[in-house]
């Protein structure tokens, strides 16, 4: 990685990991002595049917991710399952799966 003041190259000083595992925290220096620190948010994705934890998603496969898992969840909830028992399942709050069912039905 480049100095963001001078341009050279920086090293790794340090780099910690927070408790959820969702946020890296790296400490870097140049030659200059510049210091930068960086953060890397890691995001919940649902992909293939899983809920996975992902650095750097592009946005479209994000978005595609989305789309995949709302229509699972709307397909789960016509079928008769439980709203607390769907959003167990993905790991989501019952109001966020009324604002998806609320969404999917403006859709259609």
């Amino acid at each position: 990685m480049r100095c963001a003041e001078c341009g050279a190259d920086t090293r790794l000083v340090s780099e910690e990991l927070a408790q959820d595992g969702l946020l890296v925290t790296r400490q870097r220096v140049c030659a200059a002595g510049h210091t930068t620190t960086t953060y890397e948010v890691t995001e919940t994705v649902w992909s293939s049917g899983k809920l996975r934890h992902a650095a750097f998603v592009p946005a479209a496969q994000r978005r595609w991710a989305r789309v995949a898992r709302d229509a699972e969840i709307m397909s789960a909830l016509s079928a008769g399952m439980r709203r607390k028992a769907a959003a167990r399942k993905w790991g989501l709050t019952t109001e966020a799966l009324r604002l998806i069912r609320n969404a999917q039905t403006s859709n259609l």
